[in-house]
């Protein structure tokens, strides 16, 4: 009584209600259910016996349906505990005595004839051996081809949780991984790869006839730097055009097949080709920044000749850029340093490990396993 004070009124649901047949010498089993469920609530995060009573006493707030089919004369004929009753109806069915010489009707028929107690039911699990324990549940979700059973909470949530990736690379998941999502940017990234590779180029040629046709040393710092940020931008373009040829004819982009395309080495290769492009033209346009503000501050510079130790300087800045540029996207895929920067890990036909797992992922599954077999043993 002080428990119901503090908590308020329990909930007592009885199964005679819920399959709706009373039956001569059975008990009717009462559950005691918290307050809470006193009201509609979300069953796909529910299973076992506590989703057959909500379920089967329309205590859920979405639209399910009762997997519980009233048993019959058949049913449950390997327990040794079965008889023969009736209900009010005069069709005959069965029941089970208990130790106390009552008899209860607690048990899911399955359509093998076998009978599982209800904690057994909408559990994930097939545990009458023909699936009819789950089939008819609007809390699981099937894999398509491995058949295992995962909450339907998970089923287009962005992580693989099936060995078939069935829950994620359907036709009713809106997050499938595809380089282009319309023909139109496919087409345009193969015109402005084009375009951006040829012009790229031209540019890069006409700034190494100009160079040395270049009176001040502020002009020539000038060329060697539109050198230099043509060359990033030629790397941008590059990029744009083997994505483009990627997606049509390597097919790696698909849902099945993302995280082969993303650890695959042309993938990391273009990864490092767009990021070193970008930041080659990024530091690049600083340093032409900051030199022809240097030129705008000072009226000899732009009259003087690029003297031998100007040229030391200017090249050592170029190597500079592109080591510094190129370092970016390569120090994070070294071996040694992995740790500090892979995200996650794929692992092939693993059952434990399916999809693109996390460090805490690899922790909750590694401690639930181990933890089963301490357990078991």
């Amino acid at each position: 009584g002080s428990l119901e004070n503090f908590i308020g009124p329990c909930v007592m649901i009885s199964m005679k209600s819920v399959y709706g047949i009373e039956i001569y010498g059975v008990t009717d089993p009462l559950s005691t259910l918290s307050p809470k469920y006193a009201r509609q609530v979300n069953c796909h995060s529910i299973y076992g016996e506590l989703y057959l009573l909500l379920a089967c006493k329309n205590l859920c707030s979405q639209a399910v349906s009762c997997p519980l089919n009233p048993l019959n004369h058949s049913s449950c004929s390997l327990s040794e505990r079965r008889v023969l009753t009736i209900t009010k109806l005069k069709k005959l069915t069965v029941a089970f005595k208990n130790r106390d010489r009552t008899f209860e009707q607690n048990v899911f028929g399955c359509e093998n004839g076998l009978c599982i107690p209800y904690r057994e039911v909408c559990n994930l699990k097939d545990d009458c051996g023909d699936s009819s324990d789950e089939r008819n549940c609007d809390n699981n979700y099937k894999c398509l081809d491995s058949g295992e059973y995962i909450p339907v909470g998970k089923k287009c949530d962005g992580v693989v949780d099936c060995l078939d990736y069935s829950d994620e690379c359907n036709d009713f998941c809106d997050n499938q991984v595809k380089i282009f999502r319309r023909p139109l940017l496919f087409h345009l990234a193969y015109i402005f790869g084009i375009l951006s590779t040829i012009l790229n180029l031209r540019v890069m040629i006409r700034s190494l006839r100009n160079y040395p046709l270049q009176k001040t040393a502020i002009a020539k710092i000038n060329e060697a730097f539109v050198f230099v940020v043509s060359s990033g931008d030629l790397l941008q373009g590059i990029f744009m055009l083997l994505v483009a040829v990627s997606d049509k004819y390597f097919n790696k982009s698909t849902c099945k097949t993302q995280f082969e395309w993303v650890t695959s080495d042309l993938c990391t290769a273009l990864g490092i080709m767009s990021t070193m492009g970008s930041l080659v033209s990024l530091y690049s346009m600083t340093v032409l920044s900051v030199t022809r503000a240097c030129g705008v501050t000072s009226i000899h510079i732009p009259r003087q000749e690029l003297s031998r130790k100007r040229k030391i300087t200017l090249v050592t800045c170029i190597i500079s850029v592109y080591v510094l540029a190129a370092l970016i996207p390569l120090i994070p895929i070294l071996a040694f340093l992995e740790s500090y920067f892979v995200h996650s890990l794929k692992y092939d036909d693993n059952p434990l490990f399916v999809g693109s797992l996390d460090k805490n992922h690899h922790i909750s599954i590694i401690e639930a396993y181990y933890g089963r077999l301490s357990k078991i043993k």
